[in-house]
């Protein structure tokens, strides 16, 4: 009797004991909404990095719709939250694919009888006309002239080659070919970026105040859009999410122009967020107005202090324009101040830097 009552109090204290235990662990579960919310970013995210065949602007709607994904994460809750948020994804990545495939040409339709003028036959006029329009008969193919040698071997009379087909280049034109052909413009970019201390001009006399029209006239194009490049830059609409990140930790972050989309736009880390090099992500911010339409691929926004970099490739020496755009907040951060200067983009030759810089605020 002794030893069943003791067998039971033994019991009842193991089973005390692992109620509250299995209730914890229940609770530290994962719903299954929420797993598979996170799947479905997983799967795109390896879409991303894995398909080929995407466009690059299908590529970066896709990286933007999976970045506001993760951000979700933390702040859904039940789910029911997590099941609408993994159908609203799907939908998003549906549309973003289906977008960027739109606008293929369409075959116009056949043209009706009587819609056009027929085709002239040989012999016909023009009407208003009296000169025949039948074809020109083709000039003969002239023949291949062939030189072969008693070892059966091509030769030429000419210093150019032109008697048997062929057509030396020069020496010159064959290295500057040679040189553009293995110039890797994208290691160029990707490439990490030196400072080079601005070399500061000197000091242009003030010219008299009754000429400012003189004053306008001596300005270069790069100074004269900077001059008028004031507050030119606005908050993208689907950026907020981004500037909470910036604001949190502005020392992570990096802003960089980008020429191809003209906007300002986001990247975690110091190293330009272009070329196919680059892995990381990357996310819009802000846009240009409408006040300067100049601004584009070849005039460019660039940094305020250090405008250019230099690079050396093989034995030549190349600056380029470094489009890393210096920033900070106001004291109660509600604003962000963006410098910049004005630059030019030159093919085959140095880049125009403006003298003038200038700014915009935005209220955030």
């Amino acid at each position: 009797m002794k030893k069943s009552l003791a067998f039971l109090l033994a019991a009842t204290s193991v089973a005390t004991i692992t109620t509250p235990i299995l209730t914890i662990s229940c609770g530290d579960k994962e719903s299954k909404e929420k797993k598979e919310f996170k799947e479905e970013i997983t799967k795109l995210e390896a879409q991303i990095k894995t398909e080929g065949k995407l466009k690059a602007e299908t590529k970066i709607a896709l990286e933007k719709i999976a970045s506001d994904a993760k951000l979700q994460l933390n702040k859904l809750k039940t789910p029911e939250d997590f099941k609408k948020a993994t159908e609203e994804l799907k939908k998003k990545i549906e549309e973003a694919k289906n977008e960027k495939n739109e606008g293929t040409p369409v075959t116009p339709p056949p043209s009706k009888p009587g819609d056009s003028t027929p085709p002239k036959k040989p012999g016909e006029t023009t009407p208003g006309g009296s000169h025949s329009t039948t074809p020109k008969t083709p000039s003969p193919k002239k023949p291949d002239l062939k030189q072969v040698s008693a070892w059966n071997a091509a030769f030429n009379y000419s210093a150019t080659g032109e008697d048997i087909g062929r057509n030396y280049s020069d020496y010159k034109t064959i290295k500057e070919r040679n040189f553009w052909k293995n110039l890797d413009i994208e290691a160029i970019i990707n490439e990490e970026i030196k400072e080079v201390p601005e070399t500061k001009p000197s000091a242009a006399p003030t010219p008299p105040a009754e000429k400012p029209a003189e004053e306008d006239a001596s300005l270069s194009e790069v100074d004269k859009i900077a001059k008028k490049s004031k507050d030119i830059l606005i908050l993208g609409k689907d950026a907020k999410d981004e500037i909470e990140l910036l604001k949190k930790d502005d020392k992570k972050y990096t802003l960089w122009y980008d020429r191809n989309n003209k906007k300002i736009v986001m990247t975690e880390g110091k190293k330009p967020p272009f070329g196919r090099n680059f892995k990381g992500m990357k996310w819009d911010l802000f846009d240009l107005s409408e006040k300067v339409n100049e601004i584009g691929n070849e005039i460019q926004l660039i940094n305020a202090n250090n405008p250019t970099f230099e690079v050396q490739k093989g034995d030549r020496k190349f600056t380029n324009l470094s489009t890393r755009i210096d920033f900070k907040f106001d004291d109660k951060k509600e604003n962000i101040i963006l410098e910049y200067k004005i630059g030019k983009f030159i093919k085959g030759k140095d880049p125009e830097v403006s003298k003038e810089k200038n700014s915009s605020t935005i209220k955030i």
